[in-house]
């Protein structure tokens, strides 16, 4: 089993455009995939969207996903206490590393690093779908992220 671990932005993205059916044809030809969204995504793409007139039908699209299996919760493989532990210590981590002022940046969202805390506490093969640059690059090269700011 592997698991590929999705954020609220490609969804929304996927859902815009179209192509959130594109998930379905690839867990059709790579059934050993796994489509995980954190419980932090979920509100994100489809709880309180659901509430909204105009982004209503994205919502409905993406758990009728959900609910043909098609994307699994993290909490059905995964003690969400845990996940939360870990996001929190992310959030903590990455929103205090960049100062103005003596005021903290917030530099990653609860969503991004649900995903992150996720892939930590998995022990598995993953891979994460994200479209923050900051979140990537915090991940990938810190250095140039510092760089950048």
């Amino acid at each position: 089993m592997k698991f590929i671990i999705l954020d609220a932005g490609p969804l929304i993205s996927l859902t815009l455009n179209g192509l959130l059916h594109t998930l379905e044809i690839l867990k059709s030809k790579f059934p050993e995939i796994v489509f995980l969204i954190t419980p932090s995504v979920k509100r994100e793409v489809i709880d309180k969207p659901i509430k909204v007139k105009k982004y209503e039908l994205e919502a409905v699209k993406i758990q009728t996903l959900l609910d043909k299996k098609t994307i699994s919760l993290s909490t059905d493989f995964f003690l969400n206490i845990r996940i939360d532990k870990e996001t929190q210590r992310i959030l903590n981590l990455a929103n205090n590393l960049i100062k103005a002022d003596k005021n903290s940046i917030q530099i990653v969202h609860e969503g991004e690093a649900s995903c992150l805390a996720l892939s930590r506490l998995c022990n598995c093969e993953n891979l994460i779908v994200i479209d923050e640059r900051v979140t990537r690059l915090l991940t990938e090269s810190p250095e140039n992220l510092k760089a950048i700011m």
